[in-house]
């Protein structure tokens, strides 16, 4: 029976922040996760939320400052959802982001202790993502908010500007806003959402919509008119994809590498961290010059690329057609002729490699977050290769992974976290596993 009820409040010490990010602290042995918090705050609390294990609760006032905590820089945290880690000085998110990593590879991935590396800072903290995903919804005013949802909630706290995006992607947010008070009423739905992808001299605006009627082109080529950084308007419906004004895809350099992506295909949000992640990648694997590499999940080819000028040839797959492209159209741009690209499933694509007589001495992975099926799992653990190389942006999936390839016959060699999302309980890892023995 929990020692409490809903409403009820209590002084409590935090002794722990949780992998969500969450302040931890327990009230009669009952667990209570609340956001907001940091290790060492004393804080009176309002409980929210009562389960069998565990409750959550909201601080109603502090009455002793953690000295992990600092004020957050955005006026919109605590209620917006997109950031759960501002409250936390930078040392300290970056302490708990290595320990949950370490928690994850021991308790679920059956690692042992002692390979997870201090996380790797990628620069500022703040201003650094380079693409955002922004949900709408009507207001009770009738005016329509774009911003992020609540963080346990569908509610959309409507925004004007977002501190870890990049400066421009906000001044487009806010030009997209104050053309929705003015022009753009009943152009979007309840449901919509809306993408600013950015890349030096490019910026795409996406508007993913079920609705088959949307911003539609004269809108489309207003707001480009209007947006001199905005370079294109794209409209996604379901699984049809129709360019409304402008350019479709990015160009950027990356390491000296000129590269192209569509408007939806992935790539990474942070740019600068991309840059010190990939050569984590290429350091940890250790490539000599002869080697052959596959390389799943390989997106529009920008680690393809950066590990084929180290190695003898690179074979890449993934599922994504325009991705596939893009990474083809990349190897021509920068006179990459060791690199194949390959467009289908993940496990489907390595079985038939191997089955064509590719004979790879390393495998590179970078699954989506709801990482590897256990089918391409099996494919990968039972591989003749010298390291497996898996990047992950999931600590929790990551680890799941792990275990069924430390069962299979590997052993972790080194974990790099990265933190490529500062602000955010989210970090990414580079993770080198060898043969059992070898």
């Amino acid at each position: 029976m929990p020692p409490m009820k809903v409403g009820q409040k209590r002084v409590v010490e935090v002794s722990d922040v949780g992998h969500a990010g969450d302040g931890v602290a327990r009230y009669r042995n009952y667990v209570l996760f609340i956001p907001g918090a940091a290790a060492g705050d004393e804080a009176e609390i309002e409980i929210t939320e009562v389960g069998r294990s565990h409750g959550r609760a909201r601080i109603v006032d502090l009455v002793r400052r953690s000295p992990e905590r600092t004020d957050p820089r955005c006026v919109y945290y605590g209620s917006c959802g997109g950031c759960q880690l501002q409250h936390l000085s930078y040392e300290a998110e970056l302490r708990y982001k290595r320990l949950w990593v370490q928690q994850a590879a021991s308790r679920i991935g059956g690692v042992q202790d002692g390979v997870v590396e201090p996380v790797l800072s990628v620069g500022s903290p703040y201003n650094y993502r380079e693409r955002s995903r922004f949900a709408v919804q009507s207001g009770f005013d009738g005016n329509t908010r774009i911003g992020f949802r609540e963080r346990r909630g569908n509610r959309v706290v409507g925004i004007s500007e977002c501190d870890i995006q990049v400066s421009r992607n906000n001044r487009i947010l806010e030009r997209i806003r104050q053309w929705m008070l003015r022009d753009g009423q009943g152009l979007l739905s309840d449901g919509d959402q809306l993408m600013i992808r950015s890349a030096q001299e490019d910026a795409i605006l996406i508007h993913i919509t079920d609705d088959s009627g949307g911003i539609g082109t004269e809108s489309a080529q207003h707001l480009l008119a209007q947006n001199p950084e905005l370079t294109g308007v794209v409209q996604q419906t379901g699984e049809r994809t129709v360019t409304l004004a402008g350019r479709d895809q990015l160009t950027f350099c990356f390491n000296g590498l000129e590269i192209v992506a569509s408007a939806l295909a992935f790539t990474q949000v942070n740019r600068t961290g991309a840059e010190i992640l990939y050569q984590q990648v290429i350091e940890g694997a250790e490539f000599v010059e002869d080697d052959v590499v596959i390389e799943l999940f390989s997106g529009v080819g920008v680690l393809t690329l950066q590990m084929a000028s180290h190695v003898d040839s690179v074979f890449s797959v993934d599922l994504d057609p325009a991705a596939v492209r893009n990474a083809r159209c990349n190897a021509a741009r920068n006179d990459m002729a060791n690199t194949t690209h390959y467009q289908g499933d993940a496990a489907e694509g390595l079985r038939e490699l191997i089955a064509s007589g590719c004979s790879p001495a390393v495998l590179v992975m970078d699954p989506p977050r709801a990482g590897c099926s256990p089918e391409l799992l099996n494919e990968v653990a039972n591989l003749d290769v010298r390291r497996i190389m898996y990047v992950s942006c999931d600590f929790g999936t990551w680890a799941r992974d792990v275990r069924h390839l430390v069962g299979g016959g590997w052993k972790m060699h080194r974990v790099v976290p990265v933190d490529m999302f500062p602000q955010t309980a989210n970090v990414e890892i580079v993770s080198v596993l060898d043969p059992e023995g070898g």
